[in-house]
């Protein structure tokens, strides 16, 4: 191999390996954007529960 070919070699590695660190920060993007989505409907529907249940104990005490 010439030292033309190697560092051309070199240099196909170097930016693959670049683009798959960049499709592995993308990734964790993703999934982080994806689990605090999860994170905010399960909150929401704790507060939901939570206004159900005030709503049950007023119609308790009016009774």
């Amino acid at each position: 191999m010439t030292p033309k070919q190697r560092y051309d070699e070199r240099k196909r590695l170097r930016l693959e390996n670049d683009l798959r660190a960049e499709q592995r920060r993308q990734a964790d993007f993703d999934r982080d954007d994806e689990m605090q989505r999860q994170f905010t409907r399960i909150l929401i529907a704790f507060e939901r529960i939570a206004d159900v249940m005030e709503l049950w104990a007023d119609q308790q005490v009016s009774a």
